[in-house]
């Protein structure tokens, strides 16, 4: 937790700014990639990707794009307490760290919108 916490302190300090960009299920993977180069020119902050669970190869896009980090989280009890396979966050996850982007989490609980 500290490596991850001096790692994000450190962008913040390089940056002065982070800008998360969040996507959900239904936003398509590729078009958070042509948002990210549309704003490349203009925007002067580290813009951290928040995606929905993608492949390696689609994760390779991502730093290409101009991301230098991602957040994407395992939920607790994830795969347990909830109809949802805790595999694909975490081929996800290794797949963001393989291609070299800060992963970025935080612990998250299980809410009403993880029980369907």
């Amino acid at each position: 937790m500290i490596f991850r916490a001096s790692n994000y302190l450190e962008i913040t300090l390089q940056s002065r700014c982070i800008v998360n960009l969040m996507i959900n299920g239904s936003f398509p993977f590729p078009r958070l990639l042509v948002t990210k180069r549309m704003l490349k020119p203009n925007v002067y902050a580290a813009l951290v990707a928040n995606t929905i669970d993608i492949t390696h190869k689609e994760g390779e896009g991502l730093p290409n794009a101009g991301f230098v980090s991602a957040y994407h989280a395992l939920r607790l009890g994830q795969g347990r307490d909830t109809p949802f396979e805790r595999e694909k966050p975490t081929g996800t996850i290794k797949g963001l760290k393989d291609i070299g982007l800060q992963w970025i989490n935080c612990v998250d609980p299980m809410g009403p919108e993880h029980s369907h």
